[in-house]
């Protein structure tokens, strides 16, 4: 085995259309770890400016929030609609 490893070996073993599928989807993959990687940096910054402005557990807290306040919604939506 080279120092490619057995990774290298199958990949050399495949033929150029496979080669090209692959290589395409190691670089989808590479790029969904990327976008992964800046969501999670980008909740978790959101997560500390909501508890430094007052949200106890952060984004836990606001959409516990937001759910209360849709559902109040809804209740007085169904409350105030008219009977036909």
């Amino acid at each position: 085995m080279d120092n490619k490893g057995w990774v290298g070996e199958v990949y050399s073993s495949l033929n150029q259309e496979v080669r090209m599928h692959m290589k395409k989807v190691l670089e989808k993959i590479a790029y969904l770890e990327f976008e992964n990687d800046q969501l999670s940096s980008e909740l978790h910054y959101v997560d500390k400016l909501l508890r430094a402005v007052g949200f106890t557990d952060g984004l836990t807290t606001v959409k516990q929030a937001a759910k209360e306040l849709f559902e109040q919604e809804q209740a007085t939506a169904r409350e105030e609609k008219p009977l036909e």
